[in-house]
């Protein structure tokens, strides 16, 4: 348009911060059986989205396992609902043939979130708690990391729950931060039969999970560590779990990893509740070098993350202006400040290393404390852009000591008051 020669130009200028859109981390994905499932409304092998509290759709989704995994997890939030995507898978009296059913399936969660237009970052598979051999793991968990790397999602999968010897053999054959094993069943009533049924409990603690970002506001920053488990009536078998006492089975299982959950005792101090049952469990299945081995912790990575791709896709294809840059970094340094702010985060920054002369890394050294990555002319040139962004999430209290010792200054201070109060007498 041609510049008025009297008149008034309009400009809408795009270097201001980018306000980001925030996304969803607690969607559950479920592939599992169910016998009796509707085959119009579930059809097998192929995703279905729909609301857990839609009562007329989770009829038809019959009465199998994939059915009580979505109702336990419901279970946990009461009146809010789940937003859940479930896959069915044909049922088998051999249960590597289920597997082999929920593996062929794995591949198509690529797509899936195109497919369904959601990204589940929760997940729950069924047929995980078994192994082949004393000497190979579980051949669904086996095959599950890839995808859910793929997805920035995060696992929770039933372990052996008959023993501890089974449960930590399962945990040895298993390497991955984005799955965590719980080693007991839960017991759940089975209206048509009047008794209880022995469930998985992977899809509750899933739920407790949900629960957990809920209450911040739809954030997956926090643990769900310490949570009680609703909807059940008991658990498989008692786990010893003892607060001072590391020898113990619970405390054996949870330094291998695995989560557990444990009946209250009233009237025992060393008991993690006095009623119901309680859920313990932190940590993935992953090394012992792993700095996110703390799955809430790998979750807040993956929500920022997935923060800064959502700002970043605004610039991809803009040219490398000054402003443009500067608000690039501007808008993370907002983004990471409002997580510090509300203590979603105990600290972070945001910086753009510049270096291409020692004198400059060396600065850039004392700033972030690593000079692993900078930002050079030929690679801004070239139109590669590295900002370097610090988070340190809030860790997970696993130990509390406390040191007793005698007050001397209390006996002081009594006999200076006793010799006060006969001085005058």
């Amino acid at each position: 348009m041609t510049s008025p020669t009297l008149g008034i130009q309009n400009q809408r200028l795009d270097n201001d911060t980018i306000a980001v859109s925030r996304p969803d981390f607690s969607k559950l994905l479920a592939i599992d059986v169910s016998d009796d499932a509707d085959d119009v409304v579930f059809p097998l092998g192929e995703p279905v989205r729909f609301s857990a509290s839609d009562t007329a759709k989770l009829a038809k989704l019959g009465t199998g396992p994939l059915s009580d995994a979505v109702r336990g997890v419901q279970a946990q939030l009461g009146t809010v609902s789940v937003d859940v995507t479930v896959m069915r898978v044909p049922s088998d009296a051999d249960r590597g043939a289920v597997a082999s059913g929920i593996i062929d399936l794995l591949p198509s969660l690529r797509s899936l979130p195109s497919h369904v237009n959601a990204t589940p970052r929760l997940v729950h598979v069924g047929q995980t708690d078994w192994m082949p051999d004393a000497n190979t793991g579980n051949p669904v968990v086996a095959a599950l990391d890839e995808h859910l790397e793929r997805l920035r999602a995060f696992a929770v999968v039933q372990a052996p729950a008959d023993t501890v010897e089974h449960a930590v053999s399962w945990r040895e054959k298993v390497s991955s931060q984005r799955i965590h094993g719980v080693a007991v069943k839960a017991k759940v009533w089975n209206t048509a039969t009047s008794v209880y049924d022995v469930r998985s409990m992977a899809p509750r603690v899933l739920g407790l999970g949900i629960a957990a970002d809920r209450a911040m506001g739809g954030y997956p920053f926090d643990t769900w560590c310490n949570r009680s488990i609703s909807g059940i009536g008991g658990i498989s078998r008692p786990i010893a779990y003892d607060l001072e006492d590391g020898s113990v089975e619970g405390q054996q299982l949870l330094a291998a990893d695995l989560g557990i959950v444990v009946a209250g005792e009233i009237g025992v101090d060393q008991s993690i509740a006095d009623g119901g049952f309680t859920y313990l469990g932190f940590s993935s299945c992953g090394s012992d070098a792993d700095y996110w081995s703390q799955y809430h912790q790998l979750r807040s990575l993956d929500y920022v993350t997935v923060e800064a791709m959502r700002l970043e896709r605004e610039i991809l294809g803009r040219r490398a202006t000054a402003a443009r840059v500067e608000s690039w970094i501007l808008s993370l340094r907002s983004m990471i400040a409002d997580h510090v702010a509300e203590s979603r985060l105990l600290g972070g920054r945001v910086d753009f290393p510049i270096a291409d002369a020692e004198a400059i890394a060396a600065v850039l050294a004392t700033l972030t404390g690593q000079t692993d990555g900078v930002n050079t002319v030929d690679k801004f040139r070239d139109g590669e852009l590295l900002g370097l962004i610090s988070i340190e999430p809030a860790p997970v209290i696993k130990v509390v000591t406390n040191q007793f010792r005698r007050y001397r200054q209390a006996v002081e201070q009594t006999l200076a008051n006793i010799l006060a109060a006969v001085a005058t007498a």
